[in-house]
């Protein structure tokens, strides 16, 4: 049936069980009707719905807890057929649902597409909506969204402990819990399959259900009212700041009437649904609090980095400033001071030069002398390199010598055993001789004792063959050994030569008189060698003081060396400390990025949510629109079972009709036959009397009556609820 202003029709039919009368019980329901109304504009007019049907008058609310393994006892008397979960990827063709909204990290704005035609335009026709009217328009679909999310997470969960339940305990179970859910439009034109047409409650209080609708039209009214006047005054500003002031003070407004509505809303939906589960919803207001305290430290967290960020590219600024002008001035300061020193490098490697020309003088002069001693020293070594070699040779011959003559001992010792064990073995002959053993052993005895004989033999002349042998290589170091002395007796005359001769060259230079012109000659060799050697005495003062001034002016290499090395420490130290500011500045930099990182994640983890949010939208819509298939199969079901029930009716009606027509004729043919067929000649075809017909007509009647009295409060029943 139809009622003016509601969004919805619905329309259910019993289910009696199988033997057992079906009795007109008290039933308590829970409807929802969800709609929202922005501006001119209008969404689809979907509606979702539940309602639970128990033979009890007591409100219930379904528990959002798992479904437990097996109860043993407190079972509660329910039974409801199943939902299915299956998400069905096809477009609905006759409802279209609108898109969760994107989360932008950047700006923080937030991007709806609304594939309805529902949009809050800000009351002024095609005008583009701000930042702020966006943020709203999304609240509102987030908070439609969240009670969708509710609803079927309470769907299932239910259905799934009811299922378990059943299964454990079927016989305690005598009451059905059943499900509508979404219809399209006043037209009560139901989507449906045959597969979910099974045990459907037939009515919902459409009170409850347009107190509720009432509700959120005036909430979102409310919110458009203000969101309008606060637009109307902000676009009469001229001011930038004091319009974002007006924004933020408008849109903080707007949460917190926003929230106090929806709290409202969340109020009444609880008393509807006679909410007995305080965890749960404990658990969404602290979830809604966790993501409102969420925005607001994200918002103070981008405050307080943006903030910082400024702070920091001044601080940084200052800092780059300061170190640039210290950095020019060191600069200028050095270059000054290395001019300075590269002038004075160049004057020191001319003198270098100079004082070097006269160094290679110097030794060229000193080389030729040097070149006269080395020739007398390397003829001088030759002759102690040939002394050497001689007295090597000399040792040698000698070790070889007493080596020798301790082999010639240990052989002539060799020797000496050998002759007498001969000489043993001659006396062994001759006593064996004189003993004359019989002529066989005697012939194997002398055979043996010539063997040894013919080894003993062999030993001697190979001794013989080493003793002479010896006696070649005794020779010959003996004549060695005369040649090695008549070397030392040469070199000892050659030494004493030596000597004599240097004796008779130093005799002869001061006993023989040169004549004039030689001692003229030699006295003017001497005062040249004498000049020479003054201008050498000279040269080498002049190189000495050379070497002075070399020296003094390495110290002072060295000293502007370590003014260099100070004044480089300088400059690394100011190096070093640019570099830890610049790693101080990089640290914060990276602390910056990680933030900026940790907000990315947190922009990210509210992406997966919103598509996880309209993932779920999109399957509870798929389960609506099959839901509202089978409601549409129960409602042909049901319109096909009352065309059965009718026709039932009307052949019971009929059959009762038939039976007491057939009664009235039996009685008529029995009266007939007793009054008209009475003679004896038809007594054969009298019919026999029918007994008890009283009794007979009494129970048909009572039980035709009965069985119309059934029908007809049925069909009542019925009718009143459709």
């Amino acid at each position: 049936m139809k009622r003016a202003g509601a969004n919805a029709s619905v329309k259910t039919a019993t289910t009696p069980r199988l033997g057992h009368r079906p009795q007109m019980r008290s039933a308590s329901k829970i409807s929802l009707t969800i709609k929202e109304l922005s501006g001119s504009k209008k969404l689809e007019p979907n509606a979702s719905k539940m309602s639970f049907k128990a033979n009890t008058s007591t409100n219930l609310k379904v528990p959002h807890v798992k479904v437990p393994t097996a109860r043993s006892t407190g079972i509660s008397k329910r039974s409801a057929s199943t939902i299915s979960c299956r998400t069905d990827n096809r477009k609905a063709e006759e409802t279209q649902l609108t898109q969760l909204t994107k989360i932008s990290s950047s700006a923080g704005d937030h991007d709806t597409n609304s594939t309805t035609g529902g949009g809050v335009s800000g009351g002024t026709g095609g005008q583009v909506l701000s930042a702020r009217e966006r943020v709203a328009e999304n609240n509102k679909l987030k908070v439609f969204e969240s009670l969708q999310r509710k609803l079927q997470d309470m769907q299932t969960d239910f259905m799934q402990k009811f299922e378990s339940l059943k299964l454990s305990s079927p016989d305690k179970l005598k009451t059905d819990f059943k499900f509508i859910t979404m219809v399209k439009s006043d037209e009560c034109k139901l989507v449906l399959k045959e597969d979910h047409m099974v045990k459907m409650p037939k009515r919902l209080p459409l009170d409850s259900v347009n107190d509720f609708k009432e509700k959120v039209r005036s909430a979102v009214d409310g919110c458009l009212v203000t969101l309008m006047e606060n637009l109307k005054e902000i676009q009469g500003m001229r001011n930038e700041t004091e319009r974002t002031l007006s924004l933020e003070e408008t849109y903080s407004k707007l949460e917190k009437q926003q929230d106090r509505k929806l709290q409202d809303l969340f109020e009444s939906v609880n008393a509807l649904a006679n909410a007995k589960d305080a965890e749960m919803d404990a658990q969404i207001v602290r979830m809604q609090k966790e993501i409102q305290e969420g925005k607001k430290a994200l918002h103070t967290s981008e405050k307080k980095l943006a903030e910082l960020k400024a702070i920091h590219a001044d601080e940084l600024a200052a800092v780059e400033k300061d170190q640039k002008e210290k950095t020019d001035a060191d600069v200028m300061k050095r270059e000054t001071q290395i001019a300075e020193m590269n002038r004075k490098l160049r004057n020191l490697e001319k003198q270098h030069d100079k004082l070097k020309a006269t160094l290679q003088q110097n030794n060229e002069e000193c080389s030729q002398g040097q070149t006269e001693k080395a020739r007398l020293i390397d003829e001088l070594k030759s002759c102690k390199d040939t002394i050497q070699t001689l007295t090597k040779k000399l040792t040698t011959a000698e070790s070889q010598l007493s080596h020798e003559k301790k082999d010639k001992h240990e052989k002539c010792d060799t020797i000496q055993k050998l002759e007498s064990e001969l000489e043993k073995s001659k006396k062994e002959l001759e006593e064996a001789q004189q003993a004359k053993p019989p002529p066989a052993e005697h012939h194997h005895h002398e055979k043996e004792l010539k063997k040894e004989i013919h080894k003993l033999k062999g030993k001697l002349d190979a001794l013989e063959k080493e003793k002479q042998e010896f006696i070649m290589q005794v020779e010959q170091l003996k004549e060695e050994l005369s040649v090695v002395d008549k070397l030392r007796h040469k070199i000892n005359d050659l030494e004493e030569q030596n000597r004599e001769l240097l004796a008779r060259e130093k005799t002869a230079m001061e006993s023989v008189e040169l004549p004039k012109e030689y001692q003229a000659e030699l006295a003017k060799l001497r005062q040249s060698e004498a000049e020479k050697v003054r201008e050498i005495e000279k040269l080498k003062i002049q190189l000495s003081k050379a070497h002075f001034n070399i020296e003094q002016l390495e110290e002072q290499i060295r000293r502007d060396q370590q003014l260099l090395e100070v004044r480089s420490d300088l400059i690394n130290s100011l190096q070093t400390n640019d570099n830890s500011q610049r790693i101080h500045l990089e640290q914060m930099f990276a602390e910056v990025g990680d933030k900026n990182n940790t907000i990315n994640e947190l922009n990210n983890d509210l992406r997966t949510k919103a598509e996880e949010f309209q993932n779920l939208f999109s399957t509870l819509s798929h389960k609506q629109m099959e839901l509202s298939r089978q409601e549409h199969m129960i409602k042909l079901l049901e319109e096909s079972n009352e065309r059965s029930q009718m026709l039932r009716v009307k052949q019971e009606e009929k059959i009762g009709r038939m039976e007491e027509e057939i009664a009235n004729l039996k009685q008529t043919i029995a009266i007939y036959q007793h009054n008209v067929l009475g003679n004896a000649a038809c007594k054969n075809l009298i019919y026999p009397p029918i007994v008890g017909t009283d009794d007979y007509n009494e129970n048909l009647y009572y039980y035709a009556s009965e069985r119309r009295r059934k029908r007809q409060v049925d069909i009542n029943v019925k009718k009143y609820e459709t």
